[in-house]
């Protein structure tokens, strides 16, 4: 009853080539309303579609659409899907020109592979210090070698996080054995009498100390991490001074092989020769996760 009332008012206020096209689809025939409807649907979604083909090409594309849903929900959906499309075609257009254009810089790029500034350098004296770190789409580990006064970078990994959310810590513990294995490798062609492990959670450092027991998914992985590396080898560093922040935070191509702090380091480790930072383990907040 209500409806029948409804329609000659939503009638009226639709524009004139609308109204013509449902008199033309129905007839002169009393219409319900939601046949009326329907044929609003149907009209708005011939003007989204385009101008490309002719109108009955383009009207029985929308009805094709139209019917595959008994509520209108999936051809609603399509709609807004369609929108959102637009804009996300032109974002993606763009993010793949700055790829290219890292691409082509990576592809020129030259990088010294200089270890040690002479022959005659005292392999006893190198040490290996790896940073790891993690944020919640990208987790690795950097490794570098400090001998006497020089400091260079020798190789690094970065992984992306697993589809599966974890919190952070749970992230910062997927790279710590990334550091691990990390360092393994580098020991078998450069011989370090010193292993120091370096990183920002300090949630992560508290699960490597503590004795009790974990979650499962905590336990295994401390579990592995303290069988590839010693206890008194993890050392924590401020946010600032962790040199994997930029295998997790990411930057340009350009921006990256200007980074002086990447490939030369900065004062931490010589602060560490000198004992600055040798306490730091001390200054671990206690953490009580919960079991």
């Amino acid at each position: 009853m209500y409806g029948a009332l409804l329609v000659p008012v939503v009638h009226g206020k639709l524009p004139p080539e609308i109204r013509k096209n449902i008199a033309r689809e129905h007839g002169s025939h009393n219409i319900c309303l939601i046949e009326l409807r329907k044929s609003i649907v149907i009209e708005i979604s011939i003007l989204e579609i385009g101008q490309t083909t002719d109108y009955g090409v383009n009207r029985m594309t929308a009805t094709c659409l139209l019917e595959r849903s008994e509520d209108n929900n999936l051809f609603m959906t399509i709609n807004r899907q369609k929108c959102q499309s637009r804009h996300m075609f032109a974002y993606f257009v763009t993010r793949n020109i700055k790829l290219a254009k890292d691409l082509k810089i990576t592809t020129t790029a030259e990088m010294e592979r200089h270890y040690f500034t002479s022959s005659s350098v005292n392999m006893d004296h190198n040490e290996l210090h790896v940073f790891v770190d993690a944020c919640m789409s990208a987790y690795g580990a950097v490794a570098y070698i400090f001998n006497v006064s020089h400091l260079v970078v020798v190789m690094a990994k970065n992984c992306v996080a697993p589809l599966k959310k974890l919190t952070l810590p749970q992230l910062e513990l997927m790279e710590a054995p990334i550091g691990a294995r990390l360092s393994g490798h580098t020991r078998t062609t450069l011989p370090s009498n010193k292993v120091v492990f370096w990183s920002d959670n300090q949630i992560v450092l508290h699960w490597l100390n503590t004795s009790r027991q974990l979650k499962r998914f905590v336990q295994n992985r401390t579990n592995e991490i303290r069988n590839l590396t010693a206890q008194d080898e993890w050392r924590y560093c401020p946010i600032k001074e962790n040199l994997a922040d930029l295998l997790t935070r990411g930057l340009t191509a350009e921006r990256f092989l200007q980074n002086a702090l990447w490939f030369n380091g900065h004062e931490l480790l010589t602060d560490e020769k000198n004992g600055r930072h040798g306490s730091q383990r001390s200054q671990i907040v206690p953490y009580n996760h919960p079991s």
